[in-house]
């Protein structure tokens, strides 16, 4: 347990996360985002992303594009750059991002594979 001498100021953004799946190639994690809190996800994913805003405002931001979500809000995101996550408002939000698997390669691209020996 913390005493309160250990406690970050009250204006300090928090983020808290946890991985809550980790099954037939789905990667889920569950964060937390205090107010004024963000959260980055440098390495691109190598399949899409879903984000599911169980308690909000987020903003998703990818490349140049923020996407704002509300409560109840999904973001489906193709496969590609690192996204950040922020809490601009004023209490805390929870938002569940669901990495999907990457999609097989083409049937085609895996024909020309086997056909040069790899």
């Amino acid at each position: 347990m913390q005493s309160i001498d250990s406690l970050p100021p009250p204006d300090t953004p928090w983020v808290l996360s946890k991985n809550v799946l980790d099954e037939a190639g789905l990667l889920g994690e569950l964060h937390l985002l205090g107010p004024g809190a963000e959260k980055l996800h440098d390495a691109p994913a190598h399949g899409a992303r879903v984000f599911f805003v169980a308690s909000g405002p987020i903003t998703v931001t990818s490349g140049r594009t923020n996407h704002i979500l509300q409560t109840e809000d999904t973001l489906h995101l193709p496969a590609g750059a690192g996204i950040a996550l922020r809490n601009s408002g004023p209490r805390p939000a929870k938002v569940l991002v669901i990495n999907l698997p990457p999609p097989p390669p083409a049937r085609g691209a895996a024909v020309e594979l086997a056909a040069l020996g790899a």
